[in-house]
């Protein structure tokens, strides 16, 4: 009796593990930009730039309080431009001017299960000088918690379609940053996505 029981037990624990393993890894991509690492910075860093770059949200909208960009500050995104649909905040939690920016992102709201609203995210922006001409740009993320399996469970299916948004937006923030005022977007916004409720 108990060895029978003893092997549901051993495979629950190692899906288990095995779920919370694939969780904390991080989604992540980069794009080498040709341009130096303060205007990879700069452009990156402005919350107003995000509607030329995003393929999934309209617009960010920096929240009252602490300056747009410094730790502290709150920022709320939107996935349509009438702020209907899924929005989530944003908190700049850690900051090295040039080098890296973390995010927090909580308060998750009319995303396709309803589960999500507990979930917070660590969003990871890495820049790295390559040459004075050159930087890599990533974009990662990783989930916080909580830890539960019904959460778990509604974000697997999500991390092939996030590090497709991410590279994506990537892209066209290379593209942004490199070509200027003749900037000519890669990558339209996208009106329907996996994520979204309808």
């Amino acid at each position: 009796m108990k060895k029978k029981l003893l092997v549901p037990i051993t495979f629950l624990t190692v899906a288990a593990v095995t779920l919370i393993g694939l969780l904390t890894k991080e989604v992540s991509h980069t794009v080498t930009i040709n341009k130096n690492i303060k205007d990879v910075w700069t452009y990156a860093s402005d919350s107003t730039k995000a509607n030329e770059w995003s393929v999934y949200f309209n617009h960010i909208s920096p929240l009252p309080g602490v300056n747009d960009g410094k730790v502290g500050s709150l920022r709320r995104c939107f996935r349509r431009s009438n702020e209907t649909g899924p929005r989530w905040d944003e908190e700049v939690v850690e900051l090295e001017p040039k080098k890296y920016r973390q995010i927090r992102t909580f308060n998750l709201k009319n995303f396709n299960a309803d589960i999500l609203k507990l979930a917070q995210f660590k969003v990871h922006q890495r820049y790295e000088f390559v040459d004075e001409n050159t930087t890599k740009l990533t974009f990662a993320s990783s989930l916080m918690g909580p830890w539960r399996l019904d959460l778990i469970l509604a974000l697997l299916p999500s991390m092939k379609e996030s590090k497709r948004i991410f590279k994506l937006n990537l892209e066209n923030i290379k593209a942004a940053i490199e070509q200027g005022d003749d900037y000519k977007r890669p990558h339209p916004y996208e009106p329907k996505n996996q994520f979204d409720m309808i």
